[in-house]
């Protein structure tokens, strides 16, 4: 037979290996952390979930990914303490990396959420972290002391989305001592906020149709984030200690007060306890 009438010749393909966190991008299906390379990440052919072809590790010195994720049309790889953007200059040539930040890795995998604000945000070692245009940001730095009271070893099981009729990110993290996670610390694009629903929360996902409603799953429920459930009864328990209210800095000069008035965000109706010191 002529030449021309010869096939393709076939391609080296590698086997897919058991692997820690994947993303989809561009119609492939990226894979990463394997238990063989945990610094190694691979991008499967377009269209073919199952058939890998090329393959990098974004980390010079072969750093454990910790999460990847599609965003805006490129390609991102976290380390514990690094973003790598993952550079495909065609469909045949080999992979790429650029770090993009240093110090503002991932820890949680399923904490890296797209945001309605334009900000691409995860979970860090030590705080939250957001990126726009290719650079990396602290966005919880006022919240650093409180984020190392967690339980950091639950910390790459915490659990994240945004919801869109909140506004927010909203990260399910797991506070000291405790083995769920039991606090969701939520965040505007401004500020943050924590909410107790009394969920222990192993997951978090949107529906892909017109309501985009936040589904959550814990202690053996499946939850409607934001949608009012009579049969399910939320205790919500808060405190607030106010400052020492004095009319000048030493404190020293007497004053009478009538009336004290306290702001919440929140409406509710039930009982508000009061105590008051005096010095």
């Amino acid at each position: 037979h002529a030449d021309s009438e010869l096939a393709q010749p076939a391609q080296a393909f590698l086997a897919v290996p058991v692997f820690k966190v994947m993303c989809a991008h561009g119609g492939c299906l990226v894979i990463a952390n394997t238990t063989a390379n945990p610094g190694l990440l691979l991008v499967s052919e377009p269209g073919f979930p199952g058939t890998f072809r090329r393959k990098l590790f974004p980390d010079p010195n072969g750093a454990d990914i910790t999460g990847v994720a599609s965003w805006e049309g490129h390609l991102y790889a976290f380390t514990l303490w690094t973003v790598f953007e993952i550079v495909e200059s065609g469909p045949d040539a080999p992979l790429g990396s650029v770090p993009l930040t240093s110090g503002q890795g991932c820890v949680g995998p399923s904490t890296i959420r797209p945001t309605g604000f334009g900000v691409l945000v995860w979970r860090g070692a030590d705080s939250f972290y957001g990126m726009k245009g290719g650079a990396g940001e602290n966005i919880a730095r006022d919240k650093m002391p409180f984020i190392r009271t967690l339980n950091g070893g639950r910390a790459p099981q915490a659990v994240a989305e945004w919801c869109s009729e909140y506004g927010g990110y909203l990260c399910a993290v797991a506070r000291s001592g405790k083995l769920g996670n039991d606090l969701v610390m939520a965040f505007d694009g401004n500020g943050w906020t924590q909410q107790d629903l009394n969920v222990k929360f192993s997951g978090f996902t949107r529906t892909k149709d017109a309501r985009q409603l936040v589904v959550g799953c814990g202690d053996g429920n499946v939850l409607v984030l934001d949608r009012e459930q009579r049969s399910f009864t939320t205790i919500k328990r808060y405190r607030y200690r106010t400052n020492w209210l004095r009319p000048d800095p030493t404190g020293r000069m007497k004053f009478s007060i009538s009336a004290i008035y306290l702001g919440m965000v929140e409406s509710c109706s039930g009982k508000l306890d009061w105590t008051i010191w005096k010095n």
